[in-house]
């Protein structure tokens, strides 16, 4: 039988939602994502799948090492949204125990993580080195410092 179908106001608000977050990507699907790309770049990749505790994901290859801390698009909740940059930052914060490693954040890429990174202090994003990745759906990534 299946759901009923969304009514128009339903529709209408979907394409709002989608309209603020064009790449609604879960979790695991940045996750996945950051995989292909680091992998199709001669990375060795290990990701920690769904809630496991733990680095999301830990590249290295023959002269580098790379932590990643990965989030959601949080359902297009933009209070979400912000909980889980402040909560990647902190998750990230705590990983940095080896000194030989490059430091990043993970997000869809989506207008309210991209003004939350440009929001980040450039002092922060300079003392602690970290850099953030946004993935869109396509598999596209793009690095900002």
């Amino acid at each position: 039988m299946g759901e009923p179908p969304l009514t128009q106001d339903q529709k209408n608000a979907l394409q709002e939602l989608l309209k603020r977050n064009p790449n609604p990507l879960e979790e695991d699907q940045v996750k996945q994502l950051l995989q292909q790309y680091l992998e199709s770049r001669g990375w060795q990749v290990k990701v920690k799948w769904g809630q496991t505790k733990g680095i999301d994901i830990e590249a290295t290859n023959a002269t580098a090492h790379w932590i990643i801390e990965a989030k959601g698009w949080a359902r297009g909740w933009e209070p979400q949204q912000g909980n889980y940059f402040t909560t990647a930052i902190g998750e990230l914060l705590q990983r940095m125990e080896f000194d030989d490693a490059k430091y990043s954040l993970a997000f869809p890429d989506i207008p309210r993580y991209r003004g939350l990174w440009e929001r980040f202090p450039s002092l922060a994003k300079r003392r602690t080195g970290m850099s953030c990745l946004f993935v869109n759906k396509q598999g596209g990534i793009v690095e900002s410092q």
